[in-house]
């Protein structure tokens, strides 16, 4: 897959509000995180209803995508993936969840990442889920609006310790909950944020 670049291209955030996926409570209000955004490239930050940001893949990917196409003036709309094979994603969103297979799964105590994937004959990586998500999303609100996945590097989403690149957004938050020192994930946040931790 290639990079692309539109020189005037503006950037939309669609950002969960207070509240986050399975419900928990985000560490900074949701105005300064729409702050950070703004200061780090967003044009404009919209609030994802809480309704569908805490909620499973399905119900935060098809919220996310009827807001974008609601705004009527969306081009492409990117997300992470571990793979970032557009080709392969789309195939896997074309696949029918077994629900079956999803309901025995969760029923044993799996999680519904592991369940999910399983169910959908899909890895067990928590973007390339959600990415499979948005495009069934998109396929159903018929949208004009062209997927762009963008690989993850660094840390995977659920990797509990921090890392020299990327360290992942539960590592961050594992180690402000558990440590009283903030200067700890000084290198591990955006620089225009450092001064709302007072570090």
């Amino acid at each position: 897959m290639q990079f692309f670049y539109l020189k005037d291209a503006k950037i939309i955030c669609i950002m969960s509000g207070d509240f986050v996926q399975r419900g928990d409570i985000a560490i900074l209000d949701k105005h300064t995180r729409a702050k950070i955004a703004v200061e780090n490239g967003a044009d404009l930050v919209i609030q994802l209803p809480t309704f569908f940001s805490s909620q499973v893949a399905q119900i935060f990917a098809t919220g996310s995508v009827s807001l974008i196409n609601s705004l009527n003036c969306v081009d492409y709309l990117c997300f992470g993936s571990e793979s970032a094979d557009i080709s392969r994603l789309l195939d896997m969103s074309k696949s029918n969840l077994q629900q079956n297979i999803l309901k025995d799964s969760l029923d044993l105590g799996e999680s519904y990442v592991k369940s999910h994937a399983k169910a959908n004959n899909i890895p067990n990586t928590s973007n390339d889920i959600l990415a499979v998500e948005y495009l069934k999303a998109l396929k159903l609100f018929n949208s004009n609006v062209k997927p762009y996945p963008i690989k993850r590097t660094g840390s995977s989403y659920n990797d509990k310790d921090l890392s020299g690149v990327f360290s992942s957004a539960t590592a961050i938050r594992d180690t402000l909950k558990n440590n009283d020192d903030i200067k700890i994930i000084k290198e591990h946040i955006p620089k225009s944020s450092i001064w709302y931790y007072d570090v």
